[in-house]
């Protein structure tokens, strides 16, 4: 229904804030299941994943200058 509204209303933009919620696993069960409805994955979101094998070199270099920066501020 939100993808519908989007196309009609917004050429398909969507917002999403993420906000609150301070239980880190139940966060991430939540954004994954977003993602993962709108863009029509069907991945099991319970299912561990492991980034190393997924990902880019780039982008694992990326993630861990983000990691080292947000370690000032959150215990990662």
């Amino acid at each position: 229904i939100v993808k519908e509204i989007a196309q009609r209303c917004c050429n398909e933009r969507i917002v999403i804030l993420l906000e609150g919620g301070y239980n880190l696993e139940g966060q991430a069960l939540s954004v994954a299941a977003v993602f993962n409805t709108l863009a029509q994955l069907n991945f099991d979101i319970h299912e561990k994943a492991n980034p190393q094998s997924t990902a880019s070199p780039g982008f694992i270099n990326d993630l861990n200058e983000i990691k080292k920066i947000q370690s000032k501020y959150w215990k990662l």
